[in-house]
């Protein structure tokens, strides 16, 4: 009897183990296109900064009012917030009641002081006048005094005119004649003499004349001056510039409430709140410049060789917009914790700083969270 072989059928797979092997062949799919797709250094993340200029209160106010809104651009010297200072204001009111006060002082004074000058100036003239006049009436003199001087000294000298004592002039007392007689030429030389006399006396008076009106024209000067002395000018006026620039001072203390921009960029957050009480050195904004941008990102020390000065990385920002930048920064030293004890599961980070390169970065708020990673 022959023994008969028979061969067994192989049995299909059971199903749970086709299921079993499907799930790690997709798990190894999965692990290979994660790996192929993401880098090789973990992902950190920044934050969008700009070069910052920080306002402060340069003395203690209330909060009045905003000039601007935030987020809004400015210029250098825009008004940013106004505050109030009840007590300045108060005193602003009171100088200014001085100053009132003193400027109606200062206008009596001065009234006063140019009724009194008109009524010198008028006495002054009238004596001017009456020694002027005198004064011309003395020259008339002397210049006659000095022609029958000449014209004797003449009449001495060529024997060729008489003078006859009953004229009422000299020129009617002056006739062509004979030659003079012993006693006519000795009355001749009397009366030559008689004129010069009288012709020394005339310019002697006339000389004190002109001294007279030289010294009342000075006095005429000086007046005005000396009047306002004595009515209290002088003093009213010291006492309102003293007043007004006390004034200019309290105003120019008050040209500070109104805190204004020290550059050009755009208004951040407002520190303070309308009514609230500010000191000196208190924040009040930090005005963003956006044409300097930069991103910080805080990279674990194990990972900063990946992080060389010119490494170009890939950032991605809100919105899942992709844009480069390039490390220009590197702190020189780590942040370690501070409030922790350095373990093997903890790591310092090093802070560097990333600039723009390649499409312009998305125009998002400054302080936004971006996502950087090192470029392959």
């Amino acid at each position: 009897m022959s023994e008969r072989h028979h061969t067994c059928p192989e049995l299909p797979a059971p199903p749970g183990r086709l299921i079993l092997f499907g799930l790690l062949a997709l798990l190894a799919g999965t692990a290979v296109a994660v790996g192929l797709r993401c880098p090789r250094h973990p992902q950190v993340a920044g934050y969008l900064a700009s070069r910052t200029t920080h306002v402060i209160s340069d003395r203690d106010g209330t909060v009045l009012e905003f000039s601007v809104r935030e987020g809004e651009d400015v210029g250098l010297d825009t008004p940013l917030i106004q505050l109030s200072d009840q007590e300045l204001a108060d005193r602003i009111a009171q100088q200014e009641q001085t100053v009132a006060t003193l400027q109606r002082e200062l206008d009596r004074c001065l009234a006063e002081a140019d009724l009194e000058v008109e009524w010198r100036l008028r006495e002054l003239n009238a004596d001017l006048c009456d020694i002027q006049l005198r004064s011309a009436g003395f020259l008339k003199d002397r210049y006659n005094h000095q022609l029958r001087h000449t014209m004797l000294a003449d009449l001495l000298q060529g024997n060729s005119i008489v003078m006859n004592d009953g004229g009422d002039s000299l020129f009617e007392s002056v006739i062509i004649g004979q030659s003079l007689g012993q006693t006519d030429r000795i009355t001749s030389m009397l009366e030559l003499e008689a004129a010069a006399n009288s012709a020394e006396v005339s310019a002697a008076q006339v000389e004190i004349c002109e001294s007279q009106i030289k010294q009342l024209t000075d006095l005429k000067g000086r007046i005005p001056d000396q009047v306002r002395k004595s009515a209290g000018v002088d003093v009213a006026q010291a006492r309102m510039d003293q007043a007004e620039e006390e004034l200019a001072q309290l105003k120019q203390r008050e040209s500070r409430l109104t805190i204004c921009s020290p550059a050009i960029g755009r208004a951040g957050v407002f520190q303070v709140r309308r009514g609230d009480h500010v000191a000196v050195g208190t924040p009040i904004v930090e005005l963003l410049d956006s044409s300097e941008r930069y991103l910080v990102a805080h990279v674990p020390s194990q990972q900063i060789a990946a992080y060389e000065i010119g490494t170009r990385v890939r950032l991605i920002f809100p919105g899942s917009e992709y844009r480069e930048g390039r490390v220009y920064n590197i702190a020189p030293q780590a942040n370690p914790h501070s409030e922790q004890l350095m373990t093997v599961n903890t790591d310092a980070a090093v802070t560097i700083l990333i600039e723009q390169m390649g499409e312009v970065w998305p125009d998002v708020p400054i302080g936004s969270r971006v996502i950087v990673e090192v470029r392959e």
